[in-house]
């Protein structure tokens, strides 16, 4: 259900003049709403709660049942990919959603957006990246998502590269592994656009290591509240940067 605009505002609003009474507050909010584990007190920012219940639907949606009110959204994400977008590293900026979608769905496909994007550093995470709906991976500056590739079977660059040559597939070897009808005018549409600096370090033979985001079908409320918190990338409480400043002129003395 969508939220009324600015509700989980005005729910913050009334929680915080009940605490301090209608008075100027004693303690930072962000001194309150930071983790324990973090010095602070792990007060609920209602908005980024919000947030959080809304992306938790998305496990609900891509999880093994075939449940009936699944058709509506999956119908309405089939031009990107249906389910399969949210293991994407989209800009939802370029996404080429249904011009129906209901508002719902777009603001969860854009929080969703907050907690998945990322900027791969390795080979590791390059290989692993999904090639539909890739932020990086552009043409004429929209996304690309081929559905007839995908249903082949190729999905992550990975599925387009050759470890042991070290380079991408030809063209032909590529329709050969995966029984695919395409043309060289997508495939040669495709491979320029993949990152010259992505190339680079694709080409590196050492291996590395780098921790998988967790499956979909783990994720928790309280895991994506979490993510969410960290992801606002608060100051410390004034007490701990007050600490640090003095230990900071006692090692200088």
């Amino acid at each position: 259900m969508e939220t009324p605009k600015n509700f989980a505002t005005g729910v913050n609003k009334i929680v915080f003049d009940f605490i301090w009474k209608q008075k100027p507050a004693k303690i930072k909010k962000t001194t309150l709403i930071k983790k324990k584990s973090d010095g602070s007190l792990g007060m609920k920012d209602f908005v980024l709660f919000d947030k959080a219940l809304k992306l938790t639907w998305v496990k609900q949606l891509c999880s093994d049942s075939d449940a009936p009110w699944k058709y509506i959204p999956k119908s309405f994400l089939s031009t990107v990919g249906s389910t399969e977008l949210f293991q994407c590293n989209y800009d939802y900026n370029f996404l080429d959603l249904n011009g129906h979608l209901p508002e719902f769905y777009k603001q969860t496909i854009h929080h969703w957006q907050e907690i998945v994007s990322t900027t791969p550093h390795s080979k590791t995470e390059i290989l692993s990246q999904t090639i539909w709906n890739d932020k990086f991976i552009t043409i004429d500056h929209k996304m690309v998502y081929l559905p007839h590739w995908h249903r082949a079977g190729i999905k992550q660059i990975s599925d387009h590269f050759d470890e042991h040559e070290n380079c991408f597939l030809p063209f032909f070897s590529l329709r050969n592994k995966y029984t695919l009808n395409c043309n060289f005018l997508q495939y040669y549409s495709l491979l320029p656009v993949i990152p010259q600096s992505w190339k680079k370090l694709l080409r590196i033979n050492s291996g590395d290591s780098t921790t998988p985001p967790p499956p979909i079908c783990t994720i928790t409320c309280k895991l994506l509240y979490d993510k969410l918190i960290t992801l606002e990338n608060l100051p410390p409480p004034t007490s701990e940067k007050k600490l640090l400043s003095l230990m900071a002129s006692q090692k200088r003395i």
